[in-house]
């Protein structure tokens, strides 16, 4: 273990803390996952057949397909990662400590849905924080997240200059931003991750999707299909037209929607309804399709809707 220097330590009026002083301990945690899920395991199982799923990419007009075990899809090193600078906290903290718990509680949840169980208002809430958590934990959000981290910060920062300046010390930087950022390396890049938890679980679209009507729909005569995005909404979450989609498994999606006039869907449309939310899924990736088997959809099909690559 090592220590930075000595700072100041400042208290804004607020519950945010800017550690400016003291001996901040560095430590270095084995064994801790380097590779973070946006498609977690639990959910990709469901399309497994044999421990593998069929994976489908378009490179320059030609459909290149490979099989992977669900582990090794929808993942990237560090996604969730603090800065490996950054030493105040354990570098997958937030995967540890938030994404397993959060997948774990959701993945309790699935079964019941296949099952018909109804849910209790704990099944919902973790469901809800589960769905919020798909839109949210992809690569590009992740990254507009730690950008506006940085954002927060200088702004925070700014806003406590005045009283940083009547306890500041001849040898410290002028700037309480540029004294936080020196001595605590990877704060910049780092901040926006420390509140990725509560932007999850405190949103008040967690409420408002809590509020919305909620439906299984099964299918018999045609396969449902995947890809490296496979949640979707329709609108903004705050729009009471919005519809959130997401596939569950080869025979079944999940639909939300605040309003639920378009509940139920009637049996004899539920084949036009499966092909109309393949091709958004597909649609909606960025790379990658995926099937339970090579043959669930036609090439064609991934030609004409799976993005080029």
């Amino acid at each position: 273990m090592s220590c930075v220097a000595p700072l100041a330590r400042i208290r804004d009026s607020g519950s945010n803390y800017f550690i400016v002083q003291g001996c901040l301990q560095l430590s270095e945690m084995p064994g801790d996952p380097k590779t973070h899920h946006f498609i977690p395991e639990f959910y990709s199982k469901q399309w497994a057949h044999n421990g593998t799923i069929y994976s489908v990419r378009n490179v320059r007009e030609r459909l290149y397909w490979r099989y992977y075990a669900p582990e090794s899809i929808g993942a990237q090193l560090y996604l969730y990662g603090y800065d490996a600078e950054f030493k105040l906290r354990r570098r997958s903290q937030v995967e540890i400590d938030f994404f397993v718990s959060l997948d774990t509680r959701a993945s309790q949840v699935l079964p019941k849905f296949f099952e018909r169980q109804a849910l209790s208002p704990t099944d919902r809430r973790n469901w809800a924080e589960f769905l919020l958590s798909m839109r949210l934990r992809t690569p590009e959000e992740i990254a507009k997240i730690k950008e506006t981290g940085r954002l927060v910060l200088r702004k925070s920062s700014d806003e406590l200059q005045s009283r940083y300046q009547e306890i500041r010390e001849d040898w410290q930087p002028e700037s309480l931003y540029d004294t936080a950022v020196g001595n605590i390396p990877g704060l910049s890049s780092s901040y926006g991750l420390t509140v990725l938890p509560s932007i999850i679980s405190n949103s008040r679209f967690v409420q408002s999707i809590l509020s919305w009507d909620w439906q299984i729909i099964r299918f018999e005569r045609i396969r449902i299909l995947f890809s490296d995005r496979p949640y979707i909404s329709t609108a903004g979450l705050a729009d009471p037209k919005c519809m959130i989609i997401l596939p569950l498994s080869p025979t079944s999606i999940f639909l939300a929607s605040p309003t639920g006039s378009w509940l139920p869907i009637p049996p004899d449309k539920h084949h036009k309804f499966g092909q109309q939310i393949n091709r958004m899924v597909i649609r909606n990736a960025k790379q990658f399709a995926y099937s339970q088997f090579k043959y669930d959809a036609p090439a064609s099909f991934f030609m004409k809707y799976l993005a080029r690559s």
